[in-house]
């Protein structure tokens, strides 16, 4: 067969199509320079490892120099960059059109603060032209007016956002809370229930007592996709019955009157203070006090251009390299949330560089807690955990690492929402991990086994500084691993210690945070899996506090059982199994029973009389109240509590043994070892309780629970109050003889620990 090109032919082709794949390499270039120095590119800071993303905004930041293009090619030798030049550049992206005629509401007002931004008036719509930038959009108002506008202040007008009644990511108590502020009869909001894709309407009545109700109706869906609240009314959509509401209670317990939205009210921070403005002239600030001081530098309060309050911070000459600086600026730059600090803009052009950010009236998460010590009831504890959690989530789902979560590192706003904020630490990954350089810094106490040793940063090791940061919200202020030095902490997470249960928190809350210490990454749950689970939480604890808040009258005195430190969930005795009894005493018996829904094995005490007979009601009642102020690892948990037919059920963690069966199993005695472990966890028990002014009064062997590993509990505290204060006589003391000390076989009622 006849060759159909000759070889000389064949060389020529070649060199043509190298030629033509050269002249593509050159005009690719030239787009690129074109585009980097565009006046509409800011390229060179959002830019981070290999994404492009440009900006239709004009910029004064000059930071291009400085910072080397992502997709600068390294030579590996002559082979590698011939195969690498041969490759075909991909095409110049095309003009975007995406949110054309896209049209959209305002939620907050809006004043435009240059010539190219445009002004936003709550309520008013607007027309989308295009969004090729993710934090300012271009817009048109119904008066033909353009100019750039917050993309965070606006919602699509089909959306449910877009309501003055919706209150998105908000808890049952945060509900409850807004409602009981306005105090309004038919006052209601409508939330994203704790169940997956759901919401809640939650209703404020007057009809429900002198002080005010609430009422809390999910939104059903049938199987059609309709919505509603009552069968007999079916809407298409959520807006369509919330306005058949507006006018008809049709069985709700008023009708919907007054939207208690926040819409309007807790305006968010925009990214930077216009689209122009990311480099802010000094001349426009004016420093004001110190608030905070750090290795780097301070943080004043200032104002820019005498109206809004900033906070400046300005880094020291020298204690921090400018390439440094620029990156935490970059990063800054891409992140948007109401729950991260919001970069308004930096200040390069003169030394100290600094950068200018939203300011928080409440100052350090850790500062707050430690000043509140004591007043902060559980759920506002679980709320901090969920803010910094939607903050954490945002990061993950965009693909950045902070490195450096605690509760120093988080601020609170006038209004008690806390953000996430010092981002100095943080990096843009595409793997999902970075690995730091030999010799860099980061927090011991906050750091997983994998940081410790290998320096390698994931989301998931955010997770375990996330679970650390519970820690110190539920301990009010406390520092992990307290007294203890780098090398000895480094050891003891090696060895597979973990953080103590803080007093505060419930089991469930704790063994929230002791699955974000998992050894190995892949076992601690995703921010986003984290924020599901703390959701939930705050639904059952503001349930909980709701069944659990009632007045009881006990020898003629009015009794509130108070709800600061509950955190049980109201059940029904049909939700568990009954599986064997356990034991038996004088006022009840105790069951081991099996949760139908989780399989989880538990205690359940059930009062064999109601709660007509006083003294069965007077110790239900104290052992309630007492576990609810005692959390600690040497006492036993209780979990839930209800009653039903008058009768008490107290539900508890289910510990294998006590003391006596133990005893009981060893004729001659328990190993002295043993005794040692165990005197000395039921001291600690003892002294908890005396630290706390409680005194149990029915110590013995049987009331003391004993777990498979080992651990000593301490239980049964019906009989157990607080210490009487001087010259009080205890009363209606009931314990059993043989540990009785003294004072009390002579009836003396005025003992003490």
């Amino acid at each position: 067969l006849t060759p159909k090109y000759s070889t000389d032919q064949r060389e020529t082709e070649s060199q043509r199509r190298v030629a033509n794949e050269r002249r593509e390499v050159k005009t690719q270039r030239k787009y690129t320079r074109t585009m980097i120095s565009s006046k509409h590119s800011i390229y060179s800071i959002f830019c981070c490892c290999c994404s492009v993303e440009s900006r239709e905004i004009s910029t004064r930041v000059k930071l291009e120099r400085e910072t080397p293009l992502c997709f600068k090619r390294r030579s590996h030798g002559n082979g590698h960059r011939m195969d690498r030049s041969r490759r075909k550049l991909p095409p110049p992206p095309p003009d975007s059109d995406e949110g054309a005629d896209l049209q959209v509401v305002a939620m907050y007002d809006f004043t435009a603060k240059e010539d190219s931004d445009l002004t936003l008036v709550q309520g008013e719509p607007y027309t989308i032209l295009h969004k090729q930038d993710q934090l300012w959009w271009r817009a048109q108002d119904k008066h033909g007016n353009k100019g750039f506008i917050p993309s965070n202040y606006v919602t699509e007008t089909d959306r449910i956002e877009a309501n003055q009644w919706y209150c998105q990511n908000i808890t049952r108590s945060e509900a409850e809370q807004m409602l009981r502020k306005e105090a309004k009869e038919g006052g209601y909001v409508v939330r994203e229930s704790s169940q997956q894709g759901c919401y809640t309407v939650s209703l404020y009545t007057k009809a429900l007592g002198i002080n005010g109700g609430i009422r809390h109706y999910q939104i059903k869906i049938s199987d059609s996709g309709s919505f509603y609240l009552c069968e007999k009314h079916i809407f298409s959509s959520i807006p369509d019955l919330i306005n058949y509401h507006n006018h008809n209670a049709a069985g709700l317990v008023t009708r919907l009157r007054y939207p208690v939205g926040p819409i309007g009210r807790c305006i968010p921070a925009t990214p930077g203070f216009s689209s122009e403005k990311w480099e802010i002239d000094p001349s426009e600030l004016t420093l004001m006090k110190e608030v905070g001081s750090g290795q780097f530098g301070v943080v004043r309060l200032g104002k820019w251009r005498a109206v809004c309050k900033v906070a400046i911070k300005t880094i020291n000459e020298g204690a921090m390299l400018e390439e440094d600086f620029i990156e935490e600026a970059k990063i800054m730059m891409r992140l948007c949330h109401p729950k991260l600090v919001q970069l308004y803009g930096v200040c390069t052009r003169q030394r100290p560089l600094c950068i200018v950010t939203e300011f928080l009236e409440n100052g350090c998460l850790l500062n707050y807690l430690r000043q509140r010590c004591g007043t902060l009831t559980t759920t506002c504890l679980l709320s901090i955990c969920q803010d910094a959690c939607e903050g954490m989530e945002y990061l993950e789902t965009h693909s950045f690492i902070h490195r450096d979560l605690a509760a120093r590192n988080c601020l609170v706003s006038d209004s008690n929402v806390v953000k996430v904020c010092d981002f100095g630490m943080t990096r843009y990954v595409l793997d999902n991990q970075y690995t730091s350089s030999t010799g860099s810094k980061f927090p011991v106490k906050w750091s997983p086994p994998e940081v410790l040793h290998y320096n390698k940063f994931s989301s998931k090791s955010d997770v375990w500084s996330f679970g650390v940061l519970m820690w110190e919200v539920f301990s009010e202020g406390k520092t992990p691993f307290d007294g203890r030095t780098n090398v000895e902490v480094v050891d003891d997470i090696t060895g597979g210690h973990r953080l103590y249960r803080p007093q505060k928190a419930s089991s469930k809350v704790y063994q929230l945070m002791y699955h974000c210490w998992h050894e190995k990454p892949q076992g601690r749950p995703s921010f986003s899996e984290l924020l599901d689970n703390i959701r939930k939480l705050a639904e059952m604890e503001s349930v909980s506090c709701c069944a659990l808040e009632r007045s009881w009258t006990q020898t003629g005195k009015q009794i509130r059982l108070t709800t600061h430190n509950t955190h049980w969930s109201c059940l029904q005795p049909g939700w568990y199994e009954n599986i064997g009894l356990v034991g038996e005493g004088s006022y009840g018996t105790v069951m081991k029973c099996r949760h139908k829904e989780t399989g989880r094995i538990v205690a359940v005490k059930k009062f064999l009389e109601s709660d007509h007979d006083k003294t069965v009601k007077k110790i239900a009642l104290r052992e309630i109240n007492m576990l609810k102020q005692l959390h600690h690892q040497n006492l036993v948990s209780l979990l839930e509590v209800w009653k039903r037919r008058r009768r008490w059920y107290l539900v508890f963690e289910f510990v294998e043994r006590t003391v006596l069966d133990d005893l009981e199993q060893s004729p001659t005695g328990l190993d002295y070892s043993c005794v040692r472990r165990y005197l000395y966890q039921i001291l600690r028990a003892v002294s908890f309780c005396h630290q706390h002014s409680v005194i149990h009064r029915d110590i013995k062997p049987e009331n003391i629970l004993v777990s498979q590993g080992g651990v000593v509990k301490l239980c049964d505290f019906g009989f157990a109050r607080t210490m009487a204060a001087p010259g009080e006589s205890y009363t209606d003391y009931v314990a059993t003889r043989w540990y009785r000390p003294p004072e009390l076989l002579v009836g003396d009622t005025k003992y003490g620990k």
